[in-house]
């Protein structure tokens, strides 16, 4: 790929860097084609989880049949269970940083669609986006002992998975 002239196969403008050019499904996308391709498959995914909790509620509601009952079900608490893990982890990097006196500048439950909830706690912007299958704890950078505090934020997320296991084990 050269970094001559390029063309938006999208909104066909030509930039004349070719700078900051994303291939998708092979296709050249400029960046802001490329983002909102991406926006718009988190709108559709999420939109089928949600039409997947709809039919979950349909089938046990009109008493459809066992196996689609069951199965339905299933599917929609692995995704719950998921986003509740996901928010736990989330939260256990937060308190980590947050007891080790590393300002958190926000915390985002979800990486891709649009903004659903938002709420700021003091300093603290709190996002749940439409799709939060993965997350981002935003940190405001430390001026010193920064390693050690790092190590300790970034375990913290797998301690809280670990002691979400040892819970659901025991349980």
């Amino acid at each position: 790929m050269t970094n001559g002239p390029k063309r938006c196969h999208s909104c066909r403008t030509e930039h004349p860097t070719g700078v900051g050019f994303k291939r998708v499904r092979g296709n050249m996308l400029c960046g802001m084609c490329a983002a909102r391709r991406k926006h718009r498959q988190a709108e559709r995914s999420g939109a089928i989880l949600w039409i997947l909790f709809v039919a979950t509620a349909l089938a046990w509601v009109m008493d459809g049949p066992w196996a689609l009952k069951s199965l339905l079900t299933v599917i929609s608490l692995v995704w719950v269970v998921q986003v509740v893990i996901v928010i736990l982890h989330e939260l256990g990097h937060a308190l980590a940083a947050l007891l080790l006196g590393v300002r958190v500048r926000g915390i985002e439950f979800g990486r891709d669609g649009p903004v659903i909830f938002s709420l700021n706690m003091g300093d603290i912007a709190i996002r749940l986006r439409l799709l939060p299958l993965d997350g981002v704890t935003l940190l405001v950078p430390a001026q010193r002992d920064v390693r050690v505090r790092i190590i300790i934020f970034a375990a913290a997320g797998a301690l809280t998975k670990v002691g979400l296991t040892a819970a659901a084990v025991t349980w």
